[in-house]
């Protein structure tokens, strides 16, 4: 025993943690290094303890600014560019290094990573008037006496290119499973990052926490949400605006300067949760006598950031099955109604003019300027339509990429995509100097079903709006508005008396579902370079027909996409030599389908062209994990989509493309780059992308009913079946399934020899006792 305790004292002497960069450990997080000579032109230290700047000078530790000439900057926990004797070169901020390469939060003293706390679960809300469950994303310091401000969607979240971010995600459900994906941000050798259930997590299991720690690479508009099942449907979302560090140039910023920026999430809203309508629309068919399995159609409202209106008359109208003026007949109402009911919570539903001011998002601009809008379409199924009173839109970004100034009445945002626009602040109202203007937001009609677009009062309700404010220049931020809403009336807020706007379908719709396909990348934005391989995926829906059958399927390649039963990513990073787990393959509904895990391999650092055939008569917005691609174009197929001819099947089945876009040994220019896009009914689109981030990224479409009824596949990028230069997993990484076993002792020995250590020690310390 005497031995086992010499063991124990030496393997306790290990575990200290040795100085680092020969700093003790003890110096705390945040530290000057000691220049000892003139480095970089920054001056000798002499041996102070102050931080070296980026110019001749040392930085004032106390007010972290260098020669008394810059003050500290209002950006926290960036990443310093380059190196200067173990500190960062902090770009003429003057803002003190720390010795881990970020710099100091000047608002808090401390160095590292910038860190957020989002806290989930289920939480009562009011978004348009209708008080229901939501899922509540909230963060400590946006409480008020202990109650969120607005449950969803979640906060913006503000990085920085360059940044170090840690976000948290505590899940406070009770028994939901939950996670987050960062929308658009590539998470660039970091797969395990990306927060895809069942694809590269394990998903945060209830009352726990894990904390997602990556590299903000890119610079725009993005956006998070859970990617478990319908959960973001139902608020589980919150936008981001990564911007460029200080010492680049913003080129929308050069063109159009503008002091505010908003980040607004547009979206379709029910009254029953998603996981319901999911549960709906699965079926199966005869669940019980007379269950009709049944799609989620049509939406009741609009929200703008998690705010829009229900009109409550509505509710009343189909309880009495009385047609009223814009409704159309009793038969009419049957779809209208199949998704109206009262609330479950003892509040009665608003929606008159007095309340509605007081709800209503209100966004400022100052007069003459121009402000920034990122608009983020978050819906489950319908892209949306953005509009404003009096004024003209100026689109300049899309997905994150800056694109040639392209001017417009209204936009349509497809689901998963961002659009930023510049809005200029100069309509004259005579007799008021600082009027106000509504923002207005609607379902696209052109997305549903050409039979049901004339339909009255079926989609004439499905609109929202917020108010646009103009402030003096002195004066941009938030106003009292106490005096406002007597002022304020909602935009004929009856649906007896529909917005002549909204009722014409002819104005305000947009039916060119290739209008996208049309944007210009700056002339600085790289050409999409020769492709090495072409993939072709062809899209389709089988419906279901036999009790037991779900309402339908979706099916790429004669595949229904179901996850794997243990993340592709575990698998085969940390069990390599074992086979491969997925599931089925299980026979499909007609003969020669299937559902299974559908996987693409794909070489590392290769050009890959993708063509996506159509043959359904919606179109379907479609989004790739991991990378932001070059879109060379898209048709359509037959000559009008709302009327295919007989052999509209027959069509699609003879096209073959053949390069119409550029062959595959060009380097075709000028084409607009993103991450979400459109594939037109009865139609194909194509791009390319360079696959020089490896993992299994998820390709899919982004109607959250059909990714879970099959339309889906895997990307999987790696060479020699590895994934060359990905990090080392996180510590903490959650594993699950049958080699959760193997994937925790395969995650320990990537991290370090103390792992290691108490491994040996526990071995030898059995060895000793048994002997």
């Amino acid at each position: 025993m005497a031995i086992v305790a010499l063991v124990l004292v030496c393997f306790c002497s290990m575990l200290v943690a040795p100085p680092v960069d020969g700093i003790p450990a003890s110096s705390g997080s945040l530290i000057f290094p000691a220049c000892t000579d003139s480095i970089d032109n920054c001056g000798v230290c002499g041996g102070n303890d102050r931080a070296c700047c980026s110019y001749r000078g040392v930085s004032d530790g106390s007010s972290c600014q260098c020669d008394g000439s810059q003050q500290p900057g209002d950006a926290c926990g960036r990443w310093c560019h380059e190196t200067v004797d173990g500190c960062g070169v902090c770009g003429g901020t003057g803002r003190s290094c720390c010795a881990d390469g970020s710099v100091m939060d000047v608002h808090t003293g401390t160095c590292g990573p910038r860190r957020f706390e989002l806290h989930v679960r289920d939480y009562p809300a009011n978004p348009d008037g209708f008080p229901t469950t939501v899922i509540g994303v909230l963060q400590a310091d946006l409480l008020v006496d202990g109650v969120n401000v607005l449950a969803f969607p979640g906060p913006v979240l503000r990085f920085v290119r360059g940044d170090q971010v840690e976000v948290t995600l505590v899940n406070d459900f009770h028994e939901k499973v939950s996670g987050l994906h960062w929308h658009g941000l590539h998470q660039l050798n970091n797969a395990w990052m990306d927060g895809t259930f069942g694809i590269t997590e394990c998903g945060v299991s209830p009352g726990t926490s894990f904390t997602y720690a990556f590299e903000v690479t890119q610079t725009g508009s993005f956006w998070y949400h859970s990617h478990v099942h319908a959960q973001y449907t139902e608020g589980l979302q919150g936008a981001i605006i990564s911007e460029y560090a200080e010492d680049e140039t913003d080129p929308v910023q050069a063109q159009f300067p503008y002091e505010l920026d908003y980040s607004i999430m547009l979206m379709e809203w029910f009254h029953e949760p998603g996981r319901d309508q999911a549960t709906h629309f699965d079926g199966p068919i005869a669940a019980f006598p007379n269950y009709t399995a049944e799609y989620p159609w049509p939406p009741i409202s609009a929200l703008m950031n998690g705010r829009g209106w229900f009109n409550c008359s509505r509710i009343h109208r189909c309880e009495e099955q009385v047609p009223g003026a814009g409704s159309g007949t009793i038969d009419n109402l049957k779809t209208e109604c199949r998704l109206l009911r009262r609330p479950f919570f003892h509040e009665q539903c608003r929606s008159n003019e007095e309340w509605l001011p007081r709800v209503t998002n209100h966004y400022y601009c100052p007069q003459g300027q121009n402000i920034r809008l990122r608009l983020v379409c978050s819906s489950a199924n319908i892209p949306m339509r953005f509009w404003i009173d009096k004024h003209n839109l100026t689109i300049v970004a899309r997905d994150g990429d800056e694109i040639q100034p392209y001017e417009v009445d209204f936009v349509t945002v497809v689901v998963g995509q961002r659009i930023d626009v510049i809005v200029p602040c100069n309509a004259q109202v005579t007799g008021v100097n600082y009027p106000v203007f509504v923002m207005y937001t609607s379902a696209n009609p052109a997305f549903f079903p050409a039979p049901e677009r004339p339909e009255p009062g079926l989609y004439d309700n499905v609109w929202s709006f917020s108010y646009l404010r103009y402030t003096s220049a002195s004066d941009s931020t938030a106003v009292d508005l106490s005096n406002l809403y007597s002022s304020l009336q909602a935009p004929n807020p009856d649906p007896e008396q529909p917005d002549v706007h909204l009722g014409d379908f002819d104005i305000f719709t947009d039916g060119d579902t290739l209008n996208e396909y049309k944007y210009r990348p700056l002339p600085s934005a790289a050409s999409a370079p020769p492709a090495t391989r072409r993939i072709v995926l062809d899209s389709r829906v089988i419906p279901g027909s036999s009790p037991g059958d779900e309402l339908e399927w979706w099916f790429t390649n004669d595949e229904s996409f179901k996850p794997p039963p243990e993340p592709l990513l575990l698998q085969k990073y940390f069990t390599p030599k074992k086979p491969q787990l997925i599931f089925g393959p299980e026979q499909g509904p007609e003969p020669n389908t299937a559902f299974t895990t559908s996987i693409i391999n794909i070489e590392q650092d290769d050009v890959v062209e993708v063509v996506i055939v159509s043959r359904s008569s919606q179109q379907h917005p479609w989004h790739l994990h991991g990378y932001t691609v070059w879109f060379l174009g898209a048709e359509v197929l037959v000559p009008d989509p709302d009327d295919p001819p007989a052999n509209v099947e027959e069509i699609i089945t003879d096209f073959s493309y053949s390069g119409e876009f550029g062959d595959l040994s060009d380097t075709v220019s000028n084409v607009s780059l993103g991450d979400s896009w459109t594939v037109p009914p009865y139609g194909y689109m194509v791009f390319r992308f360079h696959a020089n981030n490896p993992g299994p990224w998820l390709l899919h479409c982004h109607v959250d009913w059909h990714l879970a009824l099959g339309m889906a596949l895997v990307l999987d990028v790696h060479r020699n079946d590895k994934y060359q230069g990905l990090q080392k997993p996180p510590q903490l990484m959650p594993v699950c399934g049958s080699r959760q076993r193997a994937y925790a002792l395969s995650s320990a020995s990537h991290h370090g020899a103390a792992t290691w250590t108490l491994a040996a020690f526990v071995t030898l310390v059995v060895f000793l006792m048994r002997h």
